[in-house]
């Protein structure tokens, strides 16, 4: 069973819905002003990873109109509503796991909640292939769920769709990062509280190429 179609195939079907709940969630805000204000230009080369609907992108846009902003997601749904939200950026579909195939540099990647749908593997080599498409002292930005669990969570959601949920630990994601001669610049942990009430603890590094 390929866990990735599932996951793939759910983020098509459910990528209206996903916009309307999430598209002006402003949890991350200070997040994303982090990782602006580490870069060294305000034309600075950006690519996003896992855009969604695009709502990090039109954060960034908003605040620093000059960057050269490329947005990319596995979904083709998310990609539609990503164009009609932030129609002045480039915009593609990109699985992230084809990112060595990318043969331009960037000053900044941004990679928002992308890392819980991938996994340990995959999460290594989202990392060294960071590191190559990066220009000496640019910013990587990750968000995640920390957890020890080994395999991904399956997911349904009331329509029945399936997403497969991957945790990942925070010594071993900055140890990755020290390997790649990434510098951390902070680690950040927030609360987001879901619709049942419950609260789950959300995780974010920011890192500069050394």
């Amino acid at each position: 069973m390929d866990t990735y179609k599932i996951t793939f195939k759910t983020w098509d079907a459910i990528a209206l819905a996903y916009e309307r709940q999430f598209m002006d969630l402003n949890l991350y805000d200070d997040s994303y002003e982090l990782f602006l204000s580490s870069l060294d230009k305000p034309n600075a080369r950006i690519l996003e990873l896992g855009c969604g609907p695009g709502m990090i992108a039109r954060f960034m846009m908003q605040r620093f109109p000059d960057l050269n902003y490329t947005a990319t997601d596995v979904s083709a749904q998310m990609i539609e509503r990503a164009k009609l939200n932030v129609p002045q950026i480039n915009i593609k579909v990109l699985d992230c796991r084809g990112l060595a195939n990318v043969k331009q540099q960037f000053d900044g990647i941004v990679c928002g909640f992308t890392l819980p749908y991938l996994s340990k593997e995959d999460r290594l080599k989202l990392v060294s292939d960071s590191a190559a498409l990066l220009s000496s002292k640019g910013v990587l930005y990750l968000s995640y769920v920390a957890g020890n669990q080994t395999e991904p969570v399956c997911m349904i959601d009331n329509e029945g769709n399936s997403l497969y949920f991957y945790y990942h630990q925070a010594e071993e994601l900055k140890k990755e990062l020290a390997m790649h001669d990434f510098e951390l610049i902070d680690s950040i942990c927030l609360i987001y509280k879901k619709g049942n009430g419950v609260e789950e603890e959300h995780s974010i590094m920011v890192a500069r190429k050394k």
